[in-house]
């Protein structure tokens, strides 16, 4: 450092200054770009280096710019083992997918899932951190609510029918629409009934806040991962999505600290003959630890516990109503099997009227398959050093991940809305092929003992809201209803979302 700048202070003026100035910027960049917090695999080669002396600043904004084609890449060339990919935040090893059962099933104490999504997230800087070191939610979401998913469907199809009148337009006529916010709002408004109650659920300002704030959680986490995290004490400083963070959580908590608290109380003062409340947030307060339970607590960890069932579901729907107005020939199919399987239950949404929409469950995980949020998956942090089956050594620090094929590409080329359902109709397939299903092919909702809990409600709330959706609109590109072009996803890093500058086009049958 010295040596450049001794340069600087004796180079001549004009260009012979500006090329050492260049050359100054670069060098303080790179040192300031090989900093990580992770770990990697000495000698694992690194996706999307182009030359071996290119620096890691340069590699690393590669992926910032174009992070889907460098992974497509990386896999391409490196698919059969373990490589690297230099995101500007972090240094990431992809593990390939023939470890899969071996890795799956380890505990915290050797790969740890809830630190890396943490850490993915912000951590301290957003306050996602408040769930590392426990897995309630997790635990009351998997053991607590997906077992009584048979009991939530008649509020739920209350809270859609109250969401539909409420957030989609009612006219006849061609109107042009956020659908993603729409799909967020009428996704709050089903969470909230199911975690909360019925009287949040009819709250607008409630919503507002929510989704205002889970935002800025996630405005937060994506600056964060532009800079190296030797600067993200001073970025973080900076940052006003942190200060709304902060007015955010208090505008939650002055909603929920007050419902918990009541709840207490009435529990105090009648004991055991007081019937507890069906609902996650009675069950988080059941299941909390000391240190967990206070109100202020429980009302925060609930922000950073629905941000997947807000986004990612939302996201998907959207997803899918942009796939059918591209191919409308799944319209009337899809409708037709919604008539013929409510028929069987006198119209009424019953325990298993979702799992018998098979061709629907088909086209979600088609949807799913072609416009996927993320190829990374299995996100973990090695805690201590693992030793692979092959020899091959994870050391302790690393930050892994394995790629979703599906994600990037590596699969069928075109869209077949009912592919998964003509699978389905090998016995042996029925239940491999499914929305939830996961496996090393199908990895979005991740693998084994920390896959996702949410994703049989958020399966069978998407159904709920697409059958609705075929039911009651159309939908169109363009406001004559005829042609249009799909609006493109952003993508950013290994990220992928709708703009919400985007409008479509929403008309009632």
């Amino acid at each position: 450092m010295a040596l450049f700048l001794e340069l600087l202070e004796n180079a001549p003026a004009g260009s012979g200054r500006a090329i050492v100035v260049f050359i100054t910027i670069v060098f303080i960049l790179n040192i300031l770009f090989l900093s990580t917090k992770y770990r990697t695999v000495s000698g694992s080669p690194v996706a999307g280096q182009k030359w071996w002396f290119e620096p890691l600043v340069i590699t690393r904004y590669r992926f910032l710019l174009n992070g889907w084609a460098v992974t497509r890449a990386g896999w391409d060339q490196y698919g059969d083992r373990i490589f690297t990919i230099a995101r500007p935040d972090s240094t990431i090893t992809v593990v390939p997918p023939q470890y899969l059962d071996e890795l799956q099933n380890l505990p915290d104490t050797k790969l740890n899932g809830i630190q890396a999504l943490a850490e993915d997230m912000g951590d301290q800087y957003s306050g996602i951190s408040i769930l590392k070191g426990t897995h309630l939610t997790f635990n009351v979401v998997r053991n607590k609510l997906t077992p009584r998913m048979g009991a939530i469907i008649p509020p739920l199809m209350e809270e859609l029918e109250h969401a539909m009148k409420a957030e989609l337009p009612a006219s006849k006529e061609w109107v042009a629409v956020d659908l993603g916010m729409i799909f967020t709002r009428i996704i709050s408004r089903l969470t909230t009934r199911v975690w909360v109650g019925k009287e949040l659920s009819r709250n607008n300002t409630w919503h507002t806040d929510n989704i205002w704030t889970t935002e800025n959680i996630f405005i937060t986490a994506l600056l964060l991962r532009f800079v190296p995290p030797v600067l993200h004490p001073v970025l973080g400083a900076c940052l006003p999505t942190r200060r709304r963070i902060r007015e955010g959580i208090r505008k939650v908590q002055s909603y929920l600290v007050p419902l918990i608290e009541e709840r207490r109380r009435r529990q105090a003062q009648h004991g055991a003959a007081l019937e507890p409340e069906e609902d996650v947030l009675q069950w988080l307060m059941d299941g909390a630890s000391e240190e967990e339970s206070p109100a202020e607590n429980l009302a925060e960890r609930y922000v950073y516990s629905v941000i997947g069932s807000l986004y990612t579901v939302s996201g998907a729907l959207t997803d899918c109503l942009f796939d059918l107005a591209e191919h409308p020939e799944y319209v009337e199919p899809l409708r037709q099997e919604l008539r013929q399987t409510l028929a069987e239950s006198r119209g009424q949404w019953e325990r298993g009227t979702a799992s018998k929409l098979l061709k629907m469950d088909s086209f979600m995980k088609e949807s799913l398959r072609t416009n996927a949020p993320s190829p990374f998956s299995q996100k973990r942090i090695v805690k201590e050093e693992l030793t692979l089956s092959d020899g091959a050594k994870l050391p302790s620090g690393a930050y892994i991940c394995m790629i979703d094929q599906s994600a990037i590409g590596r699969g069928p080329d075109k869209f077949d809305g009912f592919r998964y359902a003509g699978l389905r109709q090998d016995p042996g397939f029925m239940t491999k092929y499914q929305y939830t299903s996961t496996d090393r092919d199908h990895l979005t909702f991740g693998h084994g003992r920390l896959a996702c809990p949410g994703r049989f409600v958020a399966s069978l709330e998407m159904k709920m809201v697409l059958a609705a959706m075929l039911e009651r609109y159309e939908i169109s590109f363009h406001v004559s209803g005829q042609g249009g072009v799909r609006p493109k996803k952003i993508q950013v890093l290994e990220l992928a979302f709708h703009n919400p500058a985007t409008r479509v086009y929403l008309r009632q049958k």
